[in-house]
């Protein structure tokens, strides 16, 4: 059984390096949307505070942000990150994955990272948009992931101790 928990900084091209592992080696590759959609579905808790966020009465806007702002919402993630993570064979995506499977051997933990410059570089090239428009798209999704990872002690070691790779 594998388990690959993966997460990246935008613009690292983390995701699709993590897309060509799972297909190479033989890996389900669930993105984080696919795990926030299954909590949409099983939780009505989960739903109305999405609704809301949605409906700008709310200040949490990424996905992440849903799952770790409040302990009902984390315990959710938790339990479907487990629940994924059982199938085996799997590469799950997202920031949070190596927290909760930290006590759980056989986990193999990465994490893509890349300097600022090369990232709003690529994320230009990728969006087709001018430098400045990527720089503070970058800064921004950097901001609420290093904010997410200050909401909940379940980050309370998130550092490089969680990562059995980081490139």
């Amino acid at each position: 059984m594998k388990v690959v928990a993966f997460s990246y900084e935008i613009g690292s091209f983390g995701k699709s390096v993590a897309m060509d592992l799972a297909q190479n080696a033989g890996l389900e590759f669930i993105p984080f949307r696919d795990v926030y959609q299954l909590a949409l579905t099983r939780n009505e808790r989960f739903r109305a505070r999405q609704t809301e966020v949605s409906e700008g009465r709310g200040d949490i806007d990424t996905w992440e942000g849903h799952f770790f702002s409040e302990p009902f919402s984390t315990s959710l993630f938790e339990s479907i990150a487990l629940e994924m993570a059982a199938r085996g064979d799997v590469i799950l995506i997202g920031t949070g994955m190596q927290s909760v499977l930290q006590p759980f051997e056989g986990i193999y933990r990465v994490h893509v990272r890349a300097p600022l410059e090369v990232r709003v570089q690529r994320f230009m090239e990728l969006n087709g948009i001018t430098v400045g428009q990527a720089h503070q798209t970058v800064r921004w999704w950097d901001q609420p992931r290093r904010a997410v990872l200050q909401l909940n002690s379940i980050f309370e070691k998130e550092s490089g101790e969680y990562y059995d790779l980081i490139i």
